[in-house]
């Protein structure tokens, strides 16, 4: 989840992975307004990709991948 101070650190932020939301939650609406790669509703995303984790984002495919 996100929350409006994420604004600040969305230039160093290569892609968001959320486990909950939509269309019209914080973290669709930054990633459209920073044209950053997104994918909501991923289950257990946050016990599966630890800090420093290498991940690959396929937001065009809604996929997710631990390097």
């Amino acid at each position: 989840m996100t929350t409006p101070e994420i604004n600040v650190i969305m230039s160093q932020i290569v892609g968001i992975v959320a486990e909950e939301g939509g269309q019209l939650c914080h973290a669709a609406i930054a990633a459209r307004e920073f044209k950053k790669p997104t994918i909501l509703i991923v289950r257990g995303a946050t016990k599966l990709i630890k800090t420093g984790d290498l991940i690959e984002l396929d937001a065009n495919n809604g996929i997710v991948r631990k390097l």
